[in-house]
């Protein structure tokens, strides 16, 4: 269904003065299908950020007090949070863009 959606936005020409073209969706794509696949897609993607952080927090807890290993795992931590971070962003953008064109 993505394939289709990919292909249906790399397809659009919007003339002139005539927007409600671009809320037409091809059959079979509804709003509440791509809301649903963009919730499926932020979910995984949140997903994979706590194993990350978890995984940064592992380290840590293993490093043994060695310094190397302990600022590892704190920029393993971080990166995890700086991911969540721009999921997070990135859903309430793409929910205010849906907002509003409905």
């Amino acid at each position: 269904m993505m394939y289709k959606i990919a292909y249906y936005l790399a397809q659009v020409r919007v003339p002139r003065g005539d927007v409600e073209n671009v809320r037409d969706l091809p059959d079979g794509i509804t709003n509440a299908n791509v809301t649903k696949g963009l919730a499926i897609a932020g979910g995984i993607a949140g997903g994979i950020a706590l194993i990350i952080i978890a995984y940064g927090a592992l380290k840590f807890v293993l490093s043994q007090g060695n310094p190397q290993e302990i600022t590892k795992a704190k920029n393993t931590i971080l990166d995890g949070l700086i991911g969540l971070g721009i999921i997070v962003a990135a859903s309430g953008i793409i929910g205010f863009v849906v907002t509003a064109l409905t």
